[in-house]
C-alpha cells in the first residue's frame, strides 16, 4: 500500500491510497459507496464491520467540498480523496450558521 498527497493548486489537495491487491469486484464497484455493503459476503457483524466505513468517508468528504472516488482492477486499486485547502466563502444564507469568533488575547493571526 502507498499513500500520496499532493497539492495540484493553490486551492485543492489530493490524497490517494494505492493497494496491489485483489482489487473491488466490478459488480461492487457502483455499490462501494454505499451503506451496510460489505466487499466480502462472508462477513457479517459479529465477524467485522457494518459496512459504514465508506459511506461515512464519502459523507464527511461531501460536507467538506471535496470528492472521493474509487479505481480498480486486480492489482491496482485506488481511493482518492480530492479536498479544498482553504474553506470556500459561505454564501449569505448560511451565514447564520457560522459563529463570529472573537480574537483570542495574546494571539495573532498569520
Amino acid at each position: 500500500m502507498t499513500v500520496t498527497l499532493r497539492a495540484d493548486d493553490p486551492h485543492s489537495a489530493v490524497l490517494t491510497i494505492h493497494d496491489d491487491g485483489p482489487g473491488i469486484p466490478k459488480t461492487l464497484e457502483p455499490t462501494v459507496f454505499k451503506r451496510f455493503i460489505r466487499g466480502d459476503t462472508s462477513r457479517t457483524r459479529d465477524s467485522g464491520g457494518s459496512g459504514l466505513g465508506l459511506s461515512l468517508a464519502q459523507s464527511i468528504t461531501t460536507a467538506h467540498g471535496g470528492a472521493l472516488t474509487v479505481t480498480s482492477e486486480p492489482g491496482n486499486t485506488s481511493f482518492t480523496l480530492a479536498l479544498p485547502r482553504t474553506r470556500p466563502p459561505a454564501s449569505s444564507a448560511d451565514r447564520h450558521f457560522l459563529p463570529e469568533l472573537d480574537p483570542v488575547p495574546g494571539l495573532s493571526s498569520p
